[in-house]
């Protein structure tokens, strides 16, 4: 009877075991795809929100709040702050989320609380005029979640991801911080610079709007023949071979960009000038023909130059900006 009953005792024990792993394994495939979209580092858009720490243009302290002014969507509703629990993960991790919290707390305790209750619970910032929700991706910055309602179908920046004070900018404006000083700069409302020293005199009047580091290309002619043969082989020896024909093929020339040299860009309201080690361009907007918004960076034409130049920067659409404000300064 005794043998019975230490048999049954071990057999319950190896049942619950089991059973408690296979509940573990369970919940595991049920949960895990959506623990790695939660913590996996968020994609942002790109739709670019950041600028050239050079060029000194800062927030206006109107945008500069911790929390929403208003709904970016409908530009009159107040956020909230709600928190929603998930059906599924609430009805698993619930009971266990009250039993740990019933607990005695210690540090490993209440850490496992708390992270029980990060996955039973959802806290989303939600307009209470038209139900746009918002949902915190990291300190301070925030991704409008798409919900297929009227208010979204329109609007530019449905499904994208911001910081609070770009959020706030479209609240008041209806643009991002980028957008907004990009517009600026195009109209020639520039700010100078006053701490960059280029190692070249300036003209009178001449004012320094920015530099950067960069790298010159230039295009150079690049030969190839093309071309082939016609006729037989015959074998005169062992291991020897002499082919008996003729050979037709012609030479094509074509352009490819080659960096010429690495240094520096700056643009003034009257020049776009380049210092590099060995070479150097020394462009006037005013024979400036021609530029391009490349992705790597600005190609220009100028009337003294029979060939294009290439200068690489970290963020041509605001060069581009630049260089079109500055020709209507100069």
């Amino acid at each position: 009877m005794v043998a019975f009953g230490i048999g049954l005792f071990f057999l319950i024990v190896r049942v619950t075991a089991l059973g408690f792993l296979l509940w573990i394994v369970g919940l595991g495939f049920l949960i895990g795809p959506w623990l790695s979209q939660r913590f996996k580092k968020e994609e942002f858009s790109d739709t670019k929100t950041d600028l050239p720490s050079w060029l000194q243009i800062e927030y206006q302290d109107t945008v500069k709040k911790d929390k929403f002014i208003k709904c970016p969507v409908c530009k009159k509703g107040k956020i909230n702050e709600e928190t929603i629990k998930r059906p599924t993960l609430s009805r698993i991790l619930e009971p266990i989320n009250k039993k740990v919290g019933s607990m005695k707390k210690n540090k490993i305790q209440s850490f496992l609380s708390g992270t029980l209750d990060k996955l039973i619970n959802q806290k989303f910032h939600i307009c209470e005029g038209c139900a746009s929700r918002f949902l915190k991706v990291e300190d301070d910055t925030y991704r409008l979640l798409p919900d297929g309602s009227e208010n979204h179908s329109n609007f530019k920046y449905f499904n994208e991801t911001f910081h609070i004070y770009e959020w706030n900018c479209i609240v008041l404006s209806g643009k991002t911080f980028r957008e907004i000083v990009l517009e600026k700069l195009e109209k020639g409302e520039i700010p100078a610079q006053q701490d960059i020293n280029i190692g070249v005199p300036l003209k009178a009047g001449e004012k320094i709007f920015g530099g950067e580091k960069s790298n010159l290309y230039e295009p150079r002619a690049v030969r190839e023949f093309h071309g082939g043969s016609r006729g037989v082989s015959m074998r005169v020896a062992k291991g020897v071979s002499v082919r008996v024909g003729n050979f037709k093929g012609q030479s094509e020339s074509h352009d490819e960009l080659r960096m010429i040299d690495s240094g520096v860009l700056i643009i003034t309201n009257k020049r776009l000038i380049f210092v590099g080690p060995n070479r150097g361009s020394n462009i006037d907007l005013k024979k400036l023909l021609h530029f391009n918004v490349t992705q790597d960076g600005i190609m220009v034409n100028v009337e003294t130059r029979q060939k294009s130049q290439l200068f690489s920067v970290s963020d041509p659409e605001v060069w581009g900006a630049l260089i079109k404000g500055a020709i209507k300064q100069c």
